[in-house]
C-alpha cells in the first residue's frame, strides 16, 4: 500500500491521463486501486463497474481479469468477501484462457485469503497452493515465498505447527538462495511464534 501523500500524487497524475484519455482502461484500473487503498470504496467500484464493460466491448480478456481482481479486492476493503468469491470465480477464467500465470497467481491468493475468513480452511489451503504453483511455473522466488508463508499462517491456524514450521523454513531457505530482504522480517516471525507454540506444548 503507499502512503498517503504518493496515493494523493498517483491519484492526480492517473486522473489527469483520463481527461486527456477517457477511455484509457489500464488507467482507470490504476486509478481504482489507488481509491481502494485510500478506502474510498464506491468510487473504486463505480470506476471498475464502467472499466470491466469497456474491457467486456473491447474483448480484451486479460484486462478483464486484472479489472475483476480488483473489484474482488475492492469487496474484500469493503468486508464483504462473499461477493468477492464469484469475480475471482471469473477473474480465474479470464486469466486461465490466456495462459496468464502470474495473475492466476494473484487470484488464487486473494482467494486463499477470502476463504481463510470464511474460515473455509481446506478450500483456502488449496488455494495457496495454486497460487505457489503459478508462481513456481513464472519462476517468482517473491511470490512463492508469500504463498508459503500464507499456508504457514493458515497451517498455524490449524494447530499443524511442524508443517507450518517446515514452511517457514523452505521461504528462508528461499530467501537467502534469492536475496530477498524486503520479505526476511516478516517471515523470521513465523518460525519464532511456531516455537512459541512447540514449546508450550512440551
Amino acid at each position: 500500500m503507499l502512503q498517503s501523500g504518493k496515493l494523493n500524487v498517483a491519484r492526480t497524475y492517473l486522473e489527469r491521463v483520463l481527461i486527456i484519455e477517457p477511455d484509457n482502461v489500464t488507467a482507470k484500473r490504476f486509478l481504482a486501486n489507488v481509491l481502494i487503498d485510500s478506502r474510498e470504496f464506491i468510487l473504486a467500484h463505480e470506476l471498475l463497474t464502467l472499466a470491466i464493460e469497456q474491457a467486456k466491448t473491447l474483448g480484451d480478456i486479460r484486462e478483464l481479469a486484472r479489472l475483476r481482481l480488483s473489484l474482488a479486492n475492492n469487496f474484500v476493503g469493503k468486508n464483504e468477501i462473499e461477493r468477492a468469491l464469484p469475480l475471482l470465480s471469473m477473474a480465474r477464467q479470464d486469466a486461465a484462457i490466456e495462459k496468464y500465470w502470474l495473475y492466476l497467481a494473484y487470484i488464487f491468493e486473494l482467494s486463499g485469503h477470502v476463504n481463510q475468513r470464511l474460515n473455509r480452511y481446506a478450500a483456502a489451503r488449496y488455494q495457496y497452493k495454486k497460487s505457489i504453483h503459478y508462481h513456481q511455473k513464472i519462476q517468482c522466488p517473491y511470490g512463492q515465498v508469500q504463498g508459503q508463508n500464507n499456508l504457514a499462517e493458515l497451517e498455524f491456524l490449524e494447530r499443524n505447527y511442524s508443517q507450518a514450521y517446515r514452511l517457514t523454513k523452505r521461504s528462508l531457505e528461499i530467501i537467502i538462495q534469492r536475496g530477498l530482504p524486503n520479505v526476511r522480517g516478516k517471515t523470521l516471525k513465523l518460525p519464532s511464534k511456531i516455537e512459541n507454540k512447540l514449546q508450550r506444548i512440551r
